[in-house]
């Protein structure tokens, strides 16, 4: 849980350790340039499946790097178990949530203790699933 991601290097890392942990393949990761922003990119025509991750973060933003790596790594895994979820909750579903809650648990030891205030209201308001 210790101190937050700095660089290129560590955002590989935690990866890395994710991907393994969850016996999924690789994926590549790539630095943003927009500030205190994340995304999740399925496998689309030629391009594999990506994460983008902003190491730079506004004063006002309040998640740490971290936290954003673990919500775009539950949508890789959501995405890797059962395909993209659709519909009134678009990814952030019941899949992606049990998703989020299993990436938040081995992370921080305890779901509890990722700062679900931070996420979507949808996701915030539920919180982690129930094991």
């Amino acid at each position: 849980m210790g101190t937050d991601i700095e660089s290129r290097k560590q955002l590989e890392f935690a990866l890395v350790g994710l991907c393994e942990s969850f016996g999924l393949p690789e994926i590549n990761v790539k630095l943003g340039k927009t500030p205190g922003r994340a995304w999740y990119f399925g496998p689309h025509k030629e391009k594999p499946a990506r994460i983008v991750v902003s190491i730079f973060k506004p004063k006002r933003y309040k998640r740490k790097v971290m936290d954003d790596l673990i919500h775009e790594f539950a949508h890789y895994l959501t995405h890797f178990r059962n395909g993209m979820e659709k519909g009134k909750t678009g990814n952030h579903g019941p899949k992606y949530r049990k998703a989020l809650t299993e990436v938040a648990q081995l992370w921080y030891g305890s779901a509890k203790l990722y700062p679900w205030k931070t996420e979507y209201k949808s996701l915030a308001k539920l919180g982690p699933c129930a094991n």
